[in-house]
């Protein structure tokens, strides 16, 4: 009963159906701490659900409370070099933002894309989402041209490791008009659209890499 609340409930979140989710997570939480205790991969797992459906409420003292809660489940039980404590330091970043503690955020940031280089490799697609969330970063503060690299060489590795088609390119080429027109470069910025689009019309969709 707990596992299929759990799932029915972050299925609902992304359909943005957060009032019917709310009460299934809440009920996952209560039967997986009677039956596994709270010291568990699930019931990490719940809390995630829980603080998603809390920032998108923007809620998100709450949400900060219950992603940390479940990081500090995953890196006790899972490892703090898992897979699921880089996608908890990842799931913090927006909130820290938000909150001003940008330093905190990058420092996440950081953590998570070692955590991803050591597991998969320097040049895995798997890297590219904290790459992006640095080259974010960077924007963020006016610093284009590192920005620029962080964003070119995300781009580079989605090609070698899913071919100039791969869906997952569009957003790096959004991201790069972007920045060509923060720099100015407005032509530059119709040929990154340009190439956003005519991924756009030939992409793989996801589950067809």
């Amino acid at each position: 009963a707990a596992l299929y609340s759990a799932f029915l409930a972050h299925n609902l979140v992304s359909q943005g159906k957060l009032d019917e989710a709310d009460p299934l997570i809440r009920r996952s939480l209560d039967l997986y701490e009677k039956r596994l205790g709270t010291d568990h991969p699930r019931y990490a797992g719940a809390l995630k659900t829980r603080a998603s459906i809390e920032a998108l409420r923007g809620q998100d003292q709450d949400a900060e409370k219950h992603y940390r809660q479940a990081l500090t489940i995953d890196e006790r039980v899972v490892g703090p070099q898992s897979s699921a404590v880089a996608d908890d330091l990842m799931n913090l970043v927006p909130l820290l933002k938000r909150s001003g503690k940008r330093q905190l955020a990058n420092a996440n940031i950081e953590r998570a894309l070692a955590i991803r280089v050591a597991e998969f490799g320097a040049e895995s697609p798997v890297t590219t989402g904290a790459i992006l969330a640095s080259a974010q970063m960077a924007y963020e503060t006016g610093q284009y041209d590192e920005a620029r690299r962080l964003v070119d060489r995300a781009l580079q590795i989605q090609e070698r490791g899913f071919g100039s088609k791969h869906h997952t390119m569009v957003a790096g080429w959004i991201f790069m008009s972007r920045l060509d027109i923060a720099q100015g470069k407005l032509d530059d910025a119709a040929g990154s659209m340009s190439s956003a689009a005519e991924v756009l019309a030939t992409a793989r969709p996801p589950g067809n890499p």
